[in-house]
């Protein structure tokens, strides 16, 4: 009879119990109940963007209750996820100071808008009477913001041992404004070569969940900086787009400070140039021909500066046609 030693038995044993601790190391761990989840942030949709930081909203489609989870950098990273059915928005969360969310429980109308400028600033910079339309609020212009939204992400038991990603495009949620006024007459006699101005008929905010802009009819200031010799006003600036209501009319307002204290300003009706844009997200919006007020030495007054023959407030409507 042929003998088994005790040593050849353990070890016979010790290789039965690593194959066993093999095999129950991939089955579903009851208790977990969460995924580790591979964010990434694909910029095909705008490469130049450079945020320094992103935000992630994931709402459960069956509480519709969100969790945020912020990244350093535009890339993205690795997060911890509950088991669970998702819809995802998706933004930058840095350099949002001038800005603040709204319906941030709906991802449906979850929605990035700019403050109010204060009243008192309001006042004694646009005091005068401008022809706004229906549209009363003067809200900050924004800064650069990018979002995206993807629905129908989900993760579960069955992705126990699977590596999950979620991707997302985010891509620019802002439009690009610019304004030009050439044949500017009188433009020497400006001391102050930066002009203020109201643009009205925007969009106050950007929805991420319809990924589309606002429907509320605003204000928002900029300014224009002389370019004496080339007789020429420029400005650039950033805004949510034309308000979708109806029937609207976007008005821009010039104003300028008088040598006597006063201003003087201008409104042009620039509704057609903004509703015909070829391109809504870059409007460039065109003016020929402004007569400034003349200086006073040119009228045979005494002084320096832009003559003030007029009340507190001067004001001259422009039509302007296509």
């Amino acid at each position: 009879m042929k003998l088994i030693s005790l040593k050849n038995i353990m070890a016979v044993t010790a290789i039965g119990l690593l194959s066993t601790a093999c095999h129950h190391k991939n089955l579903y761990d009851e208790d977990i109940t969460y995924q580790e989840i591979e964010v990434v942030f694909d910029w095909r949709n705008a490469p130049d963007a450079n945020p320094e930081s992103m935000a992630l909203y994931l709402f459960d489609q069956v509480g519709n209750k969100p969790i945020r989870y912020i990244f350093s950098g535009r890339d993205g990273g690795t997060i911890r996820l509950p088991y669970g059915n998702y819809n995802t928005i998706a933004m930058n969360a840095d350099d949002t100071d001038w800005a603040y969310d709204t319906n941030t429980g709906d991802i449906d109308n979850f929605e990035t808008v700019t403050h109010e400028v204060h009243p008192d600033v309001a006042n004694s910079t646009y005091s005068a009477h401008v022809s706004r339309g229906e549209s009363t609020k003067i809200v900050e212009t924004p800064g650069m913001l990018w979002s995206d939204r993807i629905d129908g992400f989900s993760v579960s038991p069955e992705d126990y041992n699977t590596k999950k990603t979620l991707t997302l495009y985010p891509e620019e949620a802002v439009c690009h404004y610019t304004i030009k006024i050439i044949n500017v007459e009188n433009l020497d006699s400006l001391s102050n070569l930066n002009i203020d101005g109201l643009l009205s008929g925007l969009a106050e905010g950007f929805v991420h969940g319809q990924q589309d802009f606002g429907n509320d009819n605003v204000i928002m200031p900029f300014q224009l900086t002389a370019d004496v010799s080339s007789h020429e006003l420029n400005g650039s600036f950033l805004t949510f787009g034309e308000s979708s209501e109806e029937d609207h009319t976007d008005v821009m307002s010039l104003y300028i400070d008088l040598a006597d204290g006063s201003r003087w300003y201008r409104n042009f009706d620039v509704t057609e140039q903004i509703h015909n844009a070829p391109d809504p997200r870059h409007v460039l919006i065109i003016i020929d021909g402004l007569e400034l007020p003349k200086h006073q030495s040119e009228t045979g007054q005494s002084g320096s500066g832009i003559t003030a023959n007029v009340k507190e407030w001067q004001r001259v409507d422009i039509l302007l046609g296509m």
